[in-house]
């Protein structure tokens, strides 16, 4: 098998949110002993602890050319229909649908900028897939080209406009005048060249 192009871990801070809001909730539970009040953020700290430890448990994500590999599951970029952020960055949430009309939220439990790298390689990677309900290829500012016909190939090419419409003429003029005094033909002849 082929090495990732691109390998996210997640962050470990995420590990130690988790064991703080652990030790939150044991220490809240143990004063709700005394005071009964005190086991409400006794289990708002054991909610916050369990979501922080699911997000840090989230496997190493690998982008590789041909597919996506989530742990051990691998999802081949032909295979996706749709990338849409949700918005989150850190941890970084994005909609993924898969032909077929299956669904899943990628969690990523990393910083800002790996966060963001990840999201433009999924972006950049499902060529076939469309990016948060617009087109790959209008999401990107990339328009597919048709060759032109034969026939339009024989013509003369158009000549480039460099300078405005009266901006050509006024050089048009210059020249004339050079030429009718004379300058231009001297010029010519000096360096040897005849018509």
């Amino acid at each position: 098998m082929n090495s990732p192009v691109a390998c996210y871990r997640r962050s470990p801070l995420y590990g130690w949110l988790a064991f703080s809001a652990s030790v939150g909730a044991l220490f809240s539970a143990w004063l709700g002993l005394y005071a009964v009040y005190c086991f409400i953020p006794a289990v708002l700290f054991a909610c916050t602890g369990a979501l922080l430890a699911w997000i840090a448990a989230k496997p190493v994500i690998q982008v590789y050319d041909t597919h996506l590999a989530i742990g051990r599951r691998t999802i081949p970029w032909s295979e996706i229909a749709s990338v849409d952020h949700t918005g989150w960055m850190v941890p970084l949430a994005v909609r993924i649908s898969i032909m077929g009309g299956r669904r899943g939220m990628l969690f990523y439990p990393g910083d800002r900028v790996s966060g963001a790298e990840l999201l433009t390689s999924l972006r950049r990677m499902a060529r076939f897939a469309a990016i948060d309900g617009i087109s790959y290829a209008d999401f990107w500012g990339e328009t597919l080209r048709t060759p032109p016909a034969p026939e339009a190939m024989q013509g003369p090419l158009p000549r480039p406009r460099l300078l405005l419409p009266d901006d050509e003429r006024e050089v048009e003029q210059m020249f004339q005048r050079l030429k009718s005094e004379g300058y231009l033909e001297s010029h010519d002849q000096s360096h040897g060249v005849h018509e």
